[in-house]
């Protein structure tokens, strides 16, 4: 039997998107851009997705751009915002972002751009940090929704409308990947927005760029004009086509979905919490889908092949930052050693209280196990 509790990293296709997609590919395999008959059938499948998450965000369908997902998404909306900028050269983020913005703008540092990185205060993020660094020379901010390594939510919303009352012209991106669907947010004063489809059930390699109709950025890859002149290429009409599906069934079930991933999040604690071993790696701010614990004493790649053993598919975090140092959870204000024995938990709607109950209980076998292993005289 396999239980997986890694959905922060990807999430399994739901069939109808799947299936939706095999129609595409092999009924209505047009190019989009073509003029002719058939090729405007697939322009209709883009239009019905572009419809459906301009709905969802309250925006324009205009300004649903269609990527390949977010890392994409985060380097269009920051290296194009940066190429179209003349003058300004500052850059404000968070110290926790994903590593698909942190290295896009370690790149731009590189070319003499200035990245300042707010820091967490007892492990939350505050608007006013933000807003104190935004001066004449600002031209970015961004931030991240929710974090991916232990659910934080940062106060984007409030970041953005702040930023705005003190400067119009900074441009705001968000990078929602953690929250699409399943947390609501606000595009008020957001003017770049960035999602991943494999995050809520459609496949991946299947994303989008929210950008508001007044925002100017310029295109970082040139072909066609798909897109809106924003992102060349052939569009891949049967991974949208899936995407549409994966929105709308997740729609239909947001709200019971909140529920009940904070009911598995209660589970695992109360089996959890009579252990003096187990820290939680989390606080109020967090969102309830992701759960981080340390088993003090066993190195997260031991805790997570000891599970893996016995069917338990959990993560030591973002699987782009595989073999690396969790320094994301020093920069919330975790130590080395709690940062060094964490793991992910992250749950999707087939996850149930039976499997995280038994979850809990090879998290407690592990510790009884592999601590007395490593320290026989316990």
């Amino acid at each position: 039997m396999l239980y997986y509790f890694d959905n922060a990293a990807s999430t399994k296709v739901f069939k109808e998107a799947a299936q939706a997609a095999l129609k595409v590919m092999t009924c209505y395999f047009a190019n989009a851009s073509s003029i002719h008959g058939f090729g405007l059938k697939s322009e209709k499948i883009l239009n019905s997705c572009r419809d459906v998450i301009a709905k969802c965000l309250k925006c324009s369908s205009d300004e649903v751009i269609f990527t390949s997902g977010a890392t994409e998404s985060i380097n269009l909306a920051i290296i194009g915002a940066a190429k179209k900028e003349k003058k300004r050269k500052k850059i404000i983020t968070s110290s926790v972002e994903h590593s698909s913005t942190k290295n896009c703008l370690k790149h731009l540092k590189e070319k003499g751009y200035f990245v300042c990185e707010v820091a967490a205060r007892n492990g939350r993020f505050f608007a006013e940090d933000f807003l104190k660094l935004v001066d004449d020379d600002c031209f970015l901010v961004s931030v991240m929704h929710v974090n991916n390594e232990n659910g934080l939510i940062l106060p984007v919303e409030e970041i953005a409308k702040k930023v705005k009352q003190k400067n119009s012209n900074v441009l705001v991106h968000v990078d929602a990947a953690q929250s699409f669907l399943k947390l609501p947010i606000n595009l008020e004063n957001i003017d770049c927005l960035s999602f991943s489809g494999h995050k809520f059930n459609a496949p991946k390699g299947v994303g989008c760029l929210i950008k508001k109709t007044n925002v100017k950025i310029s295109p970082i890859f040139f072909g066609g004009g798909q897109e809106f002149g924003l992102r060349p290429g052939t569009q891949a009409t049967a991974l949208i086509a899936a995407l549409d599906v994966a929105i709308n069934k997740n729609l239909e079930h947001m709200e019971n979905n909140s529920g009940h991933y904070l009911k598995l999040k209660d589970v695992l604690i109360d089996r959890l919490k009579n252990n003096s071993n187990i820290s939680y790696n989390f606080n109020e701010c967090c969102a309830a889908y992701i759960v981080n614990v340390s088993v003090r004493g066993i190195r997260s790649q031991v805790l997570l092949q000891f599970l893996e053993k016995e069917g338990f598919i959990v993560s030591s975090g973002a699987a782009c930052s595989k073999n690396k140092k969790n320094v994301v959870l020093q920069n919330l204000g975790y130590s080395e050693d709690v940062a060094n024995s964490a793991i992910r938990i992250s749950f999707s709607k087939e996850n149930d209280e039976k499997s995280v109950c038994l979850l809990a209980e090879n998290i407690l076998l592990a510790e009884k196990t592999l601590i007395k292993k490593t320290n026989p005289k316990n």
